[in-house]
């Protein structure tokens, strides 16, 4: 039985990445996992011996994981405008103005769907933990430009209680985009 499976980038666009999954006896392949720096039908990754799945529809979901951090390293230019990202950062230049319904529809939040949404919550969760704590909120701003401001001890918490729905103290990709569709 195969140990590893070799993922390969086969074709890119700018909205999805296609792979092949395919077993690979040879423990000793290893994998490069910048986006940057993959090209047609690059090496994606591998699984190790500890944690190879056990067959190729096991394999694709791995790399469909792999696949949806690698989107992380987008920037916030590749889902909203510029120019409406620097408009609603500048509104909430000074301290204590910070509205996250007029921001999110300043932003042109308001009118993305539900996958570009989850595109902005995976930049904002900084530690790529599948959530959003109150430390990565309080650079919201700075998220979307690095020019922005970090937000007050009150705005952070005011932000976190608008999105935190079930009280765990942090905002999961759910809660942000029912928070957006809120706002």
């Amino acid at each position: 039985m195969f140990k590893n499976y070799v993922c390969f980038l086969t074709s890119r666009t700018a909205s999805s990445l296609a792979y092949a999954a395919v077993p690979y006896s040879s423990p000793n392949i290893t994998g490069k996992a910048d986006p940057d720096l993959l090209n047609e039908k690059d090496l994606l990754c591998t699984t190790s011996p500890s944690t190879a799945p056990e067959n190729l529809t096991l394999a694709r979901l791995f790399l469909q994981s792999t696949l949806a951090l690698l989107h992380c390293r987008m920037a916030m230019t590749d889902v909203l405008s510029a120019e409406d990202i620097k408009k609603a950062v500048g509104a909430f230049s000074a301290a204590e103005s910070f509205n996250y319904k007029k921001f999110f529809e300043m932003v042109g939040l308001k009118n993305k769907s539900l996958e570009e949404l989850k595109k902005v919550f995976c930049i904002l969760d900084k530690d790529r933990s599948g959530f959003i704590e109150e430390d990565e909120l309080k650079f919201v701003l700075k998220s979307f430009n690095p020019n922005g401001r970090d937000l007050s001890d009150k705005e952070t918490k005011a932000l976190m209680a608008a999105g935190d729905k079930d009280g765990d103290g942090k905002i999961g990709v759910d809660e942000f985009a029912t928070m957006v569709a809120e706002s």
